[in-house]
């Protein structure tokens, strides 16, 4: 919504946006950190399209709003207690301070290399073929920013004030990233289409990025039914941990175990496969022509 408010220039959806962004803080005060990606479109098209000055003002209102809203009317306690989290009362110990690799040990652990692999692939080839993906090339920018931000903020609590929520709990403050790895991965097969239409018999360099396209391609692939399968071997555990550093990290208790075979982890599978299958059948007209080619 935020998105579409400043494509439109629009003070009611900005306040509709700043609506959505207030119930999503009241949730988690995770959610701030979309404004990363909401902040890097507004100053892109702030000088070319955007008329409303007050539009800020009127994106914030509702989230002040909720604020105050909750704190002092429903709680009766200080609005200024959103700044005082136990996230930020505690330090690491002397025995367990963390390393220069915390955040990419996370990544790998759990996003999995195939799943970084797609995504980094993806940015490199719309970097590199910037002619042929000038009209995405933007928001593969805004995606990297917004990773690039969330991790370093993360970061630099844990390695610069040496704090521990952000250090054992960085799939908590990581997480928030989470979709733009997934818009920067899925983009890969649309661009690996892109390519495609470019090749020539006679091999030339679009061959060459195209078969890197490919690669990640695949690796999304391997990608997506790897992460399924530990979903449901995930499932089957009491307690689902996520580590930065040899055991530290942060776990979640899981009190409702699926143990096989039980005919929940089949509904499981034939919910993905219906994903899969509606996936492949809303691209169907894309892929017979590139057949008929």
């Amino acid at each position: 919504i935020g998105f579409y408010a400043i494509r439109k220039d629009s003070l009611g959806l900005f306040m509709l946006s700043g609506v959505f962004l207030g119930i999503a803080f009241l949730t988690k005060f995770y959610a701030i950190f979309m404004l990363f990606p909401l902040a890097i479109f507004y100053f892109r098209n702030r000088q070319k399209k955007l008329r409303h000055p007050l539009v800020v003002l009127a994106f914030f209102l509702p989230l002040v709003a909720f604020l105050l809203i909750w704190y002092q009317g429903v709680c009766g306690i200080n609005i200024l207690t959103i700044f005082w989290q136990d996230d930020f009362k505690f330090y690491n110990t002397a025995g367990s301070m963390p390393s220069y690799f915390f955040t990419f040990n996370y990544l790998i652990g759990n996003l999995g290399v195939y799943f970084l692999a797609a995504t980094i692939i993806s940015l490199l080839v719309s970097t590199l073929q910037r002619k042929i993906f000038r009209n995405i090339l933007a928001a593969d920018l805004i995606c990297m920013a917004t990773i690039l931000l969330v991790l370093g903020i993360d970061t630099f609590l844990a390695l610069g004030l040496n704090f521990k929520a952000p250090y054992t709990g960085a799939v908590k403050y990581d997480y928030q990233s989470l979709p733009f790895f997934c818009l920067l991965a899925a983009s890969v097969l649309g661009k690996c289409q892109s390519l495609f239409m470019t090749l020539k018999r006679k091999l030339n360099r679009s061959w060459l990025f195209f078969g890197i396209a490919c690669l990640g391609a695949v690796s999304l692939v391997i990608a997506i039914f790897s992460n399924f399968y530990n979903v449901n071997l995930y499932s089957q555990l009491t307690t689902i941990a996520f580590t930065v550093e040899g055991t530290a990290g942060y776990a979640f208790s899981n009190s409702a175990q699926i143990i096989e075979p039980n005919s929940l982890v089949y509904v499981q599978y034939m919910g993905f496969a219906l994903l899969l299958s509606g996936l492949i059948w809303a691209v169907k007209d894309k892929l017979l022509k590139n057949r008929r080619l």
